[in-house]
């Protein structure tokens, strides 16, 4: 099966599942262990939006202020307790990362003639 990590992590460790690999293109940091799959990436991301052409100023305060709450013990706690990763991107990277994404995505559906009914 392929599932997010943080649904199955906790089987792994307790001996009720076992881990093959991971769809990524490193190794997850806290599973160096785990290797990956060649050739296959996959990830869940999450991010803040805000409304176009805002001004940089408001931008880099929020940005800031966003890195301040992952920057919390207990939001380090709870991004360790549920395998997620924190990245931080700039506001260029993340339009990179959503680029890349559509790219990756589209090709992959249309290399297997998927059709929306």
């Amino acid at each position: 099966m392929l599932l997010n990590l943080s649904s199955v992590e906790e089987y792994a460790k307790a001996g009720k599942a076992r881990l093959l690999a991971a769809a990524t293109e490193k190794r997850v940091s806290h599973l160096p262990d785990l290797p990956t799959i060649a050739g296959f990436k996959t990830s869940v991301w999450f991010g803040s939006w805000g409304p176009g052409k805002m001004p940089p100023d408001l931008l880099a305060k929020i940005h800031a202020d966003v890195a301040k709450a992952l920057d919390h013990p207990e939001t380090t706690k709870f991004f360790g307790n549920n395998s997620f990763e924190r990245v931080d991107l700039s506001p260029q990277d993340v339009g990179k990362l959503i680029q890349s994404d559509l790219e990756h995505w589209s090709a992959l559906i249309k290399s297997v003639g998927v059709k929306i009914d």
